[in-house]
């Protein structure tokens, strides 16, 4: 019987702006539907007229209390959320690793997690670049330093247009996973485009060498370890080709037709071709 507003208006009001808000009705309506409907927009408490202030001062303090339990509990889950947040790159990293050398072979649980990390393999390429020079020279701090520079140059040559994941494989060589923005084109040619600026940057400015190996279009995330293996079967091909080189994968793909068993080499055909080569 308030003036221009009755008490369940009120809660549907108050509850739009404070939806976390606790309402505790003191009332001398004691029809059921009244009730029913009360609690059904989630009063905290009915009470009847009469009500001693024991009473009224308990419930009160149960709502205080349920309010404060439910903001410890937000910013426990804030916290819990924006740690996540921040180990997402790890993550990431971890889970590329894993399913590249196949030690994690689920494919629902790889699945579930590239979702849950936004990672959309419909379309990707698989590039790995390795650091020329004798890496047994060269103190470890160095090589971690060389292996920030790569890192930070190639995130910034694609961040713009394209995704970039990364996988730190060893002390010479990083492998990056480079897939479309959502809603964004991706274009095989615009990523080769950009290799020779790669290594045109890391040689002025960190002053060594890559040598870059790049795979085909992969089309999945199940693709993504016959990828890997692309890359590297097209590093194999550094030694002839020579440091600082950049080698497509298409472009081999020919030396790696497997031979008919009853060829004329009688099983000495990988021999043969890897002498050749």
């Amino acid at each position: 019987n308030m003036p221009e507003i009755n008490g369940l208006d009120m809660i549907k009001e108050a509850k739009s702006i404070i939806p976390n808000c606790k309402f505790i009705i003191l009332s001398g309506y004691r029809e059921f539907t009244y009730m029913q409907e009360a609690l059904r927009l989630g009063a905290f408490e009915y009470l009847l007229k009469p009500s001693n202030v024991e009473h009224i001062c308990e419930v009160v303090k149960r709502a205080v209390m349920e309010l404060k339990y439910q903001s410890d509990y937000q910013m426990e889950i804030n916290k819990l959320r924006k740690n996540f947040e921040e180990s997402i790159p790890i993550l990431k990293e971890k889970l590329l690793y894993d399913v590249i050398y196949q030690i994690n072979i689920n494919e629902e649980d790889i699945n579930e997690n590239f979702k849950l990390y936004g990672m959309d393999m419909s379309q990707f390429l698989m590039m790995v670049i390795e650091l020329d020079g004798d890496i047994k020279q060269k103190e470890p701090y160095q090589r971690k330093l060389e292996q920030l520079g790569l890192i930070k140059t190639v995130e910034e040559l694609f961040n713009d247009i394209y995704q970039v994941e990364k996988v730190i494989l060893n002390n010479e060589q990083i492998a990056f996973v480079i897939y479309p923005i959502e809603g964004k084109p991706f274009i095989e040619e615009s990523v080769h485009q950009k290799l020779g600026s790669i290594q045109s940057l890391i040689k002025s400015c960190f002053d060594f060498t890559v040598t870059i190996a790049i795979s085909t279009l992969g089309k999945d995330v199940n693709e993504l370890y016959h990828k890997f293996q692309e890359c590297k079967k097209a590093l194999s091909y550094r030694f002839y080709m020579g440091q600082g080189s950049i080698i497509l994968y298409g472009d081999l793909s020919s030396f790696y037709q497997k031979q008919d068993e009853q060829s004329l080499f009688g099983g000495l055909d990988n021999e043969l071709c890897n002498a050749i080569k």
